[in-house]
């Protein structure tokens, strides 16, 4: 459960949420990797893309392995499909396969941190884009 609120809460995105979503995700990253994390989203222009083209995404993990559970830490990979669509444009599609690594620290279970889990690392590989039905009719 933890892995799944955290994918979706830091990647999939919507124009009209993507600040609240973002502060939702950064409370679930250990001090380590929220650094990281603000400076990558501001190092890019993705908010900006976000709120121009009025984007939503929504992601379907597939499958989520826990690849090694040590003292401290548990290393997970996860499988999953990414849709993104435009409020705006209603032909905009835009579909990628993508895995995701993720190295959680095990801390003390609080009120704060109810899972006993924070994200230490994340890191995101893409797979393949897959292109729209419509853009290869019109090639």
């Amino acid at each position: 459960a933890f892995v799944k609120e955290f994918v979706e809460r830091f990647t999939s995105y919507d124009s009209k949420s993507v600040e609240y979503d973002f502060a939702k995700a950064l409370n679930l990253m250990h001090s380590h990797y929220q650094k990281r994390a603000r400076e990558e989203l501001l190092s890019t222009n993705l908010l900006g893309e976000l709120k121009e083209g009025e984007l939503y995404s929504r992601v379907n993990l597939q499958e989520i392995r826990i690849e090694k559970n040590v003292p401290g830490y548990i290393h997970v990979w996860v499988a999953g499909l990414r849709r993104v669509r435009s409020y705006l444009h209603s032909d905009f599609a835009k579909e990628t396969f993508f895995n995701s690594y993720l190295t959680l620290a095990k801390v003390p279970r609080t009120v704060k941190e109810p899972y006993g889990l924070l994200v230490y690392d994340y890191r995101e590989h893409i797979v393949k884009n897959i292109i729209p039905k419509e853009e290869i009719k019109n090639d």
